[in-house]
């Protein structure tokens, strides 16, 4: 899975142009693969939610009060946060 955050604008509009604008500058970094996606999925956080201007989290909701304390425990007195 390969994930983007890219400024309005930068992309076309239409989604199969932008996946193919997108693949074409993957296909650079990771080769030809890349030039044929499984799935392309787009999302504009900006017009879903208000309070999510940028990037996001790929960590899901309640997942760092489950299992956060053995992501990175605590080393003496260094917390990690």
């Amino acid at each position: 899975m390969i994930s983007a955050f890219v400024n309005n604008g930068v992309l076309p509009s239409d989604p199969k142009a932008a996946e193919a604008e997108l693949s074409r500058i993957y296909a650079q970094a990771f080769g030809d693969e890349a030039l044929h996606p499984i799935a392309y999925h787009e999302h504009d956080w900006g017009k879903a939610d208000n309070w999510s201007l940028s990037c996001t989290s790929p960590i899901p909701p309640g997942f760092l009060t489950k299992y956060g304390d053995v992501l990175h425990p605590s080393i003496g007195r260094l917390i990690w946060a």
